[in-house]
Formats: C-alpha cells, sequence, structure tokens
C-alpha cells in the first residue's frame, strides 16, 4: 500500500467517495449484494500499487459511501471518476435501485509534510482522510441538513 513513487517525488493525494442511495425505502432487491457488487467494481476500478478503497464504514441507514484514497492530482481525477461511473452504470438495473455520485476532494496536509519522514507522511494522510470522512459522514448524518458536494 504504497501512495507514493519515491521518496523525492510526491504525488499529491486525493480522497474520492462513491455514494450509493437507494430510491426507494427500503431499498429494492438484495441491496447488500448491490453494494457489495458496486465495492467489487470500484475495487477494480484503482490502481493497486498507487489507490487503496477503504473497507465499508457501515451506514446509519441504508445508503453507502466507499472512500477511496488515490494517489493523483484534481486534474487527473477525472479519469478515476468517469471509470468508476461507467463501470458502475454497467451493473444491471443500478440507476433503478439508486442514485449514484462521485466525488473526489484534494487532501489538505500539514505545512512541512515533504520535509516528514515516510511514517510521519504516511501519518499525516491517514489523519487527515480519516478528518474528511468524519467530517463528511457528520454532514450525512439524518437531521444534520443535506451534504453539499461537488459532483464530477
Amino acid at each position: 500500500m504504497c501512495w507514493y513513487a519515491s521518496t523525492s517525488h510526491r504525488s499529491p493525494i486525493l480522497r474520492g467517495a462513491v455514494d450509493l442511495t437507494p430510491l426507494s425505502h427500503p431499498p429494492r432487491g438484495n441491496w447488500k449484494e448491490t453494494l457489495q457488487q458496486c465495492l467489487e467494481v470500484v475495487q477494480r476500478c484503482v490502481y493497486l500499487d498507487k489507490d487503496l478503497v477503504l473497507p465499508p464504514m457501515g451506514a446509519s441507514g441504508a445508503a453507502e459511501t466507499f472512500f477511496v484514497v488515490a494517489s493523483t492530482d484534481v486534474p487527473r481525477s477525472g479519469i478515476m471518476t468517469t471509470r468508476i461511473r461507467e463501470q458502475l452504470e454497467h451493473l444491471s438495473d443500478l440507476k433503478a435501485k439508486c442514485k449514484l455520485t462521485v466525488t473526489t476532494l484534494p487532501v489538505e496536509l500539514p505545512a512541512g509534510h515533504a520535509d516528514a519522514t515516510l511514517e510521519q507522511q504516511v501519518q499525516n494522510v491517514a489523519s487527515s482522510v480519516t478528518q474528511m470522512i468524519l467530517a463528511t459522514r457528520e454532514r450525512q448524518q439524518p437531521g444534520t441538513g443535506k451534504h453539499a458536494k461537488k459532483s464530477n
């Protein structure tokens, strides 16, 4: 799980999110099976040597978000989001079952990050991504209003 090409050149890091929100309540068909199929598709869409699909965190409702940590920059993130979206849309009946949203955000790293040891850099990325995910999940909680996201 190496996010960096070498110690002399650091790639930008993005946090991607694949949101699946069922169109009906309760969700149509076997929702757990649908989520598992989607997770497998997302895992096949990322680079195994540079990107990481985080394990599902379990949602409070039927909606699910799969998070991706990707070693790419914002301009190139469209390639990844398009690949994920197109592959998920190939799943039978997905459009009839849920709303799909794929987003990316740059991971903000602390000042001095580039001068830190590799272990500290990995910890910085993990801490920043964790904060981003917790903030996203907080916005998604019922009663806190609709989560505002930039869709690609």
